[in-house]
């Protein structure tokens, strides 16, 4: 019964490894300045390393990332090097919202940091479906906003013009998200079956198979009725548009 979920689980876990291997690891080197910002003002350069912030050793871009979030000031104290030099360079946040810097990290591709990030990048994207799944019952998020077969075609037709990445992203999410509905203990699931599964070995032959058949029944031509209205929801906001 969860031979199914397991296996899309499994392929979402490798296509983000490949993911993060072509996309590569971010580093603390830096590849771009943007114009007129923070870093731009303050004399930072396309190549300076990060060594601290506001004396924080600095070893990844996470650090990077971590210190400019967790600082009540302003103002950040970037050590950086310089070829040979060592550097002390003075920015402002533009905001205190934003926390912007205005400086973009070079990426190298490391197979064997792919390989780790590739499970803690899938583990992120479930907590988000999750999270999605939560404000949906909750009543935060419209039913409006699920997207089916139409809507999936639609995405990955978009994300090919973004690169082969985008398309193995948006495969992994597909598969996560196989593997996570699929396992929802609901009729007609893999989930609800497994419950079904539980129940029956518990209470003995409370529930028999022509109930369970019945149930089942029922949980189907309910997700029947709810593909029909995402489909259609998605011709809507997809297709329509297109012919206006």
């Amino acid at each position: 019964i969860v031979a199914g979920a397991a296996m899309n689980l499994i392929i979402a876990i490798i296509l983000m490894i490949a993911v993060n291997y072509m996309n590569g690891v971010p580093t603390t080197t830096i590849s771009q300045v943007e114009e007129n910002s923070p870093a731009y003002t303050a004399g930072i350069q396309k190549g300076d390393k990060i060594l601290s912030i506001n004396d924080k050793k600095i070893n990844s871009w996470d650090d990077v990332q971590a210190v400019k979030n967790a600082v009540n000031t302003r103002e950040l104290n970037i050590k950086v090097q310089r070829k040979d030099t060592e550097l002390i360079k003075t920015t402002l946040k533009e905001n205190d919202r934003n926390k912007i810097i205005g400086i973009v990290p070079v990426s190298e591709k490391n197979i064997v940091k792919a390989i780790a990030n590739g499970p803690s990048a899938t583990w992120n994207m479930a907590k988000s479906m999750y999270s999605g799944l939560y404000s949906l019952i909750t009543g935060k998020v419209s039913a409006k906003e699920l997207s089916g077969p139409v809507g999936i075609v639609y995405l990955i037709n978009k994300g090919i013009s973004r690169g082969f990445a985008t398309v193995l992203y948006l495969t992994s999410l597909i598969s996560l998200n196989l593997a996570i509905i699929n396992m929802l203990p609901l009729p007609a699931l893999d989930g609800g079956r497994l419950l079904m599964v539980i129940i029956r070995r518990l209470t003995g032959k409370a529930i028999s198979s022509k109930v369970e058949g019945v149930i089942h029944a029922v949980g189907l031509g309910l997700l029947l009725l709810l593909t029909i209205y995402v489909t259609w929801n998605d011709i809507v906001r997809f297709i329509v548009p297109i012919f206006k």
